[in-house]
């Protein structure tokens, strides 16, 4: 089996040497480069095309956002998590907007990091639980009156846009499987989407998914 091969970028060293180590605990997966900076990260992506890219904000010349928004660019399929401190609400707006697959506090346990680089190199989206409590009407409320969708419906849609699963979306929000459906329906009743594929028509227009 083919190992996840992943890039590595922080501005201090004694961290990504404590993520390598990590990370070289487990056989499945495979440190490819590390990078100090963010025009470093984005040279060695274009060089190795690692199946995943961890990301730091706070780095020189780029930060972590905007490197990640050069990577997507570069390659619309790169899969990216953001592993930083910051807990603010437009770092994660940023984020969401350049394409990133997860963002997770470095506080996160080392197996949680673990499971996430997994779950993201498989096509999902994984965010720390601190993170899914940012997912709030805080960066959607202005869409909202397009359509009277809900901060909740608004970020339901959002998810499923962006390709998770009923299943995924519960553990995202912390809601149940049920409340999800509840929600989609609601929404798709509100936009007059006849089916999910409308749905997700309508958060691509309204730029509610990366599309």
């Amino acid at each position: 089996m083919e190992k996840i091969r992943v890039l590595l970028a922080d501005d201090h060293e004694i961290v990504r040497y404590g993520l390598s180590n990590l990370i070289d605990q487990c056989s499945d997966i495979d440190v490819v480069a590390e990078a100090g900076s963010g025009k470093q990260a984005f040279d060695l992506y274009k060089q190795n095309q690692p199946d995943v890219g961890i990301l730091d904000i706070s780095m020189p010349d780029i930060d972590g956002v905007e490197t990640a928004r050069h990577i997507m660019d570069y390659d619309p399929d790169a899969s990216i998590i953001i592993l930083t401190m910051h807990t603010e609400h437009e770092y994660l707006k940023q984020g969401l907007k350049a394409g990133i697959d997860g963002y997770i506090m470095k506080n996160t346990k080392a197996g949680e990091l673990i499971d996430a680089i997994r779950k993201v190199a498989n096509g999902h989206k994984v965010f720390s639980d601190e993170v899914s409590d940012m997912l709030t009407s805080s960066f959607v409320e202005p869409h909202e009156s397009e359509s009277n969708l809900t901060s909740r419906e608004i970020e339901v849609t959002t998810l499923i846009a962006d390709g998770n699963t009923t299943a995924e979306i519960a553990g995202i929000l912390n809601i149940s499987p049920r409340t999800v459906e509840s929600h989609r329906s609601n929404a798709m009743k509100k936009v007059e989407a006849k089916n999910t594929a409308d749905l997700v028509r309508y958060a691509i227009k309204h730029n509610l998914s990366k599309g």
